[in-house]
């Protein structure tokens, strides 16, 4: 079980080395491991933008942002993005260290060559633990307002530590996780180098201090970790999608087939009542139907009936690559998701008003597939 973490780690630096460089990039989708149709490339496109936030203290720039998404990635003020907290925050995230039975990271559901997801209806955590819900894309979560299906936190810091210490996650308490990070020289170096550049010989942090002197560097903290585990994530975007190259000019980038379905997503389909804006999610909680009475949603974090049976609006940038859908996974194509809302979803009580059926020909189904297939990132489309 370590050999496939280590080999998608090599293969996430391997492929990143421009952006953590400083050299120009190729689109970012392309940055992270097990990118469909990856190219490596020395050429820099116009529309990407650099983050504004500040450099390591090396002058790299800590990610890029590819066309089609915003310019302003919202990051913490005490955790500003540089290219040792992602560098160090990749390590982290493929190595099982973090987990309680040592054989399970956060790539374990989070596949690169899936666009970070799995491939299953639910996700199968520590020693084999079936969770309750489908793993979502990693990717653009950097936008993010709250975070997992029923939104229970509200930062990428909160939801690395809750995956760390979730049983059916990687179960392990993050002050154990620390211990043995603690353990490791390259672990110290790699802490020391991402959150304190600049310390010297005899440099003390808070914590431990006789254990600190001993290794020349900061105290590897909980907070450290999960702040290094969310500024990886920031870094995984994925832009420039066939609908973002058509918009921007290329009228060959989408099939008419895929501009009829924007017609049908736009009006007859009613999606932008909930799928709006460059990631194509409101953010907000939606109840569609899907595993009414099984699990409650949004609601056993708020506490209002109303919210049961709410759930996240997940974006549909490379939802052609996430399959299966909704949050427990039950839907298997997008065939099947557009068969879903054409019927009017699943009845119940709590049903939003605008989940009706459409009514839809079969033509304007295949067209609706084909402008879902047109949100996917070009770099990632495996040869389309």
């Amino acid at each position: 079980m370590m050999a496939r973490p280590a080999l998608l780690l090599a293969v996430w630096l391997g492929v990143t080395a421009a952006i953590v460089s400083g050299d120009p990039l190729p689109q970012t989708p392309a940055a992270f491991p097990g990118a469909r149709g990856a190219k490596a490339s020395s050429s820099t496109d116009a529309s990407e933008k650099q983050t504004a936030g500040p450099r390591s203290s090396h002058n790299r720039p800590a990610f890029w942002i590819p066309s089609g998404l915003d310019d302003y990635v919202p990051v913490p003020l005490d955790n500003q993005a540089t290219a040792a907290k992602v560098d160090l925050g990749a390590r982290l995230f493929f190595d099982p260290i973090l987990s309680a039975d040592g054989e399970t990271s956060c790539a374990t559901c989070h596949l690169p060559d899936l666009a970070f997801t799995d491939g299953r209806p639910l996700a199968v955590g520590v020693y084999g633990r079936v969770g309750r819900r489908n793993v979502p894309t990693i990717l653009n979560r950097g936008y993010g307002k709250s975070f997992f299906w029923d939104g229970r936190v509200a930062s990428l810091e909160a939801q690395a530590r809750d995956a760390i210490e979730g049983r059916e996650d990687l179960g392990l308490p993050i002050e154990d996780a620390v211990v043995r990070l603690r353990e490791e020289a390259s672990y110290r170096a790699e802490f020391r180098n991402a959150f304190d550049p600049g310390a010297g010989d005899g440099f003390r942090s808070e914590g431990n201090a006789a254990h600190d002197a001993d290794t020349r560097g900061p105290s590897i903290t909980a907070q450290r970790v999960t702040q290094a585990l969310a500024t990886f994530v920031r870094s995984q975007m994925a832009g420039d999608s066939f609908r973002d190259r058509y918009r921007s000019g290329d009228w060959t980038a989408m099939s008419a087939a895929a501009l009829r379905g924007l017609d049908v997503f736009a009006l007859r389909g009613r999606c932008l009542g909930c799928h709006l804006g460059p990631l194509s999610t409101d953010e907000k909680f939606h109840n569609t139907g899907v595993s009414w009475g099984a699990d409650p949603g949004r609601q056993k974090i708020t506490g209002y009936e109303s919210d049961r049976g709410r759930f996240k609006t997940p974006s549909l940038r490379n939802v052609a690559l996430t399959a299966p859908y909704m949050h427990d996974g039950s839907i298997a194509t997008l065939e099947e998701a557009v068969e879903f809302y054409d019927q009017g979803g699943n009845p119940n009580p709590n049903l939003d008003p605008f989940i009706a059926p459409l009514h839809l020909t079969d033509r304007q189904k295949a067209d609706l597939v084909a402008f879902l297939e047109a949100l996917t990132s070009v770099d990632l489309a495996g040869g389309r």
